[in-house]
């Protein structure tokens, strides 16, 4: 059976996946799967794995550009929702 390609994936999902296809693992770096090298000798697979972390500019940009999205568009529905409700709710109440 062929090694799959495990770039991006977690080391721990890359340990799973190797330890079921039994071959011997090497890993340098932390992080997630940036490249993978197959060897094979005297009929024994090993992998060699190397890591690199989530680039941190990437996830802030990404989550600020959405919550950014977010938080205006919630803002301006509570907003709104809350001035009807709240005065609909006090002009039945009296």
């Amino acid at each position: 059976m062929t090694v799959p390609d495990l770039k991006g994936e977690s080391l721990r999902d890359a340990l799973d996946i190797l330890t079921l296809l039994k071959c011997s693992v090497t890993v340098e770096g932390q992080g997630y799967v940036s490249e993978q090298l197959v060897t094979d000798k005297n009929g024994k697979r090993s992998v060699q794995l190397t890591l690199k972390p989530v680039k941190d500019e990437e996830t802030s940009q990404d989550t600020s550009s959405s919550s950014t999205k977010d938080d205006s568009g919630s803002q301006d529905t509570s907003t709104g929702d809350s001035a009807d409700g709240k005065s609909g709710e006090e002009a039945s109440d009296n």
